[in-house]
């Protein structure tokens, strides 16, 4: 599958679909439920607003993909991925829908369309950082949250497609 065109899928109830302007509010919502359940102790730095500017201009971004997961039924967005070449820059699951397969149907389009990927998670977001191992992702650097603007001590990830265990 290329991701890079403009294809729908529907799967199990979901549908997966590229996002548009239109839906940057919702992404906004998915990104400070996810972020305010993940790390509660992190203070907001933005607010809705500056949020909303900033996941509007990542769907502006002509080098981004961003792919949003919805229920068939209530229309209602659930998660989103936002991935350019080699990097995984945004993946959020709604808190009530995590641990339902969302978030490997989305990390897997950006797998299909690279054969590496970097990211970078908290070390104290012990659940993405399990995610991501269990997707075959390696921390390869630590750092002590310098180069983050939540000064939140952190970690890269890499994954390489010859280095997933094929199951």
């Amino acid at each position: 599958m290329n991701t890079t065109e403009d294809e729908d899928i529907t799967r199990d109830g979901i549908h997966f679909r590229r996002a548009e302007k239109e839906d940057a509010a919702a992404m906004v919502a998915l990104h400070r439920a996810a972020f305010r359940t993940a790390l509660p102790h992190i203070p907001e730095l933005h607010t809705p607003a500056e949020d909303l500017d900033f996941f509007t201009r990542v769907l502006a971004r002509q080098e981004a993909a961003t792919w949003l997961a919805v229920s068939s039924l209530a229309g209602e967005p659930l998660g989103f991925i936002t991935f350019c070449p080699g990097a995984v820059e945004h993946l959020y699951v709604h808190p009530a829908h995590q641990g339902q397969g969302l978030g490997t149907a989305l990390l897997r389009l950006a797998m299909r369309e690279n054969v590496e990927l970097k990211l970078w998670a908290f070390q104290r977001n012990t659940i993405a950082r399990r995610f991501y191992e269990k997707h075959g992702f390696i921390a390869d650097r630590m750092t002590e949250g310098m180069g983050n603007e939540e000064r939140e001590p952190d970690m890269r990830y890499v994954w390489r497609q010859d280095d997933t265990p094929r199951t």
